[in-house]
């Protein structure tokens, strides 16, 4: 009988031992970035303790000023109490960040991290399980909705097949959705003819991201920095005369030599860049990291991924319009095109096959 009580006595003593060691180090291993409070969790509260020592209501220590400092830029103010709430609630999830020049003048910092999502196309299934998918970690999908426009002198542009099936199935399931248009263009004329061709397939569709112009050709390219500049301009205002937000997509290189990002400064960003870090010099707002990423639900792989840089505002406008572009916009992006020098040729032949996100088809 005392054997009997003095191993349960041992039992007592050894579960007490094991909660003394799973509780203890919260109070004293190193805090996690943000947890300003040490209480093992990143919550209001220790934003609340920023906006404390922000306003001098309260002082930190240099331990705490460290762990406080999540936008690493050696002060503690608003913006660190605001990304300590962003984690809190699962906006972000990550304090790592990457500083960059804004044409060259003024550094900002962005995230390096946050919500991933998919594009896709009829090069993808059409039966793509959107809710497995979403299981699997998506949270946004960009849907081509066409390439070219039905009356290009050069061929004949389309409306991407799979686009109806993957927007209603893609919103059942609770992915946000932006769209994208594979480009063709070679003038500001016909950045616009894409631009009305987009719009009357989306025919007022709500969309929770924008509607994105991909115009990622080498002749698109040679035309040079100020006539492809002024086709982005082009395609975006009347996406944006429309109630739509626009954004801009290409990969790295032609970006960075062919895009003037002064003239962009009131579109969103996507850059493609296929590597595990990037050191675009510029602002972007998505980061396409991959295309060959395999994912739950969206058959064998070769899926393009990409992540968010910041919070997109749910754009949801019912007053949507179809009509042709205003003069206005065409006036504003001929000023930019003028400064443009002429080719010293044209490339006259259609590329086939896939580039980055897009396809051409001379049917």
């Amino acid at each position: 009988m005392r054997k009997s009580v003095c191993f349960k006595k041992f039992l007592i003593l050894t579960a007490a031992l094991i909660l003394m060691m799973l509780c203890v180090p919260l109070g004293v291993q190193a805090q996690s970035v943000g947890d300003v409070n040490n209480d093992g969790t990143i919550d209001a509260v220790d934003a609340l303790q920023v906006i404390r020592h922000a306003v001098r209501q309260k002082t930190l220590n240099s331990d705490q000023y460290a762990i406080a400092d999540v936008t690493k830029n050696n002060a503690i103010n608003s913006a660190d109490a605001l990304e300590i709430l962003q984690y809190s609630v699962g906006r972000i999830d990550s304090f790592d960040t990457v500083t960059v020049n804004d044409y060259g003048t003024t550094e900002y910092t962005i995230l390096k991290k946050g919500s991933w999502g998919v594009d896709v196309s009829d090069w993808q299934p059409s039966d793509i399980n959107w809710t497995t998918a979403k299981n699997a970690g998506v949270s946004f999908a960009f849907l081509r909705t066409s390439y070219g426009w039905p009356t290009c002198p050069r061929a004949t542009g389309e409306q991407d097949e799979n686009f109806e099936t993957y927007y209603t199935n893609a919103r059942a399931a609770g992915v946000q959705v932006g769209v994208y248009h594979y480009s063709w263009a070679r003038s500001t004329d016909e950045a616009i003819a894409e631009a009305n061709y987009v719009l009357s397939i989306l025919n007022g569709r709500d969309l929770d991201l924008p509607v994105v112009f991909d115009i990622e050709n080498s002749y698109q390219s040679a035309l040079g920095k100020a006539t492809y500049t002024a086709m982005c301009v082009a395609f975006c205002k009347t996406i944006e005369a429309a109630g739509y937000d626009a954004m801009i997509y290409s990969y790295y290189s032609m970006l960075e030599s062919v895009l003037d990002f002064s003239q962009v400064d009131a579109y969103d960003i996507w850059m493609a860049h296929f590597a595990d870090t990037t050191d675009f010099p510029y602002r972007y707002d998505i980061w396409q990291y991959s295309s060959s990423a395999v994912v739950s639900g969206m058959g064998s792989g070769n899926i393009d991924v990409s992540r968010l840089m910041r919070d997109f505002t749910i754009i949801k406008d019912t007053t949507l319009k179809t009509t042709a572009v205003t003069e206005d916009v065409q006036a504003t992006v001929t000023v930019i095109e003028s400064e443009a020098p002429a080719p010293e040729s044209e490339d006259t032949s259609e590329p086939v096959g896939e580039n980055v996100m897009g396809s051409w088809r001379n049917e």
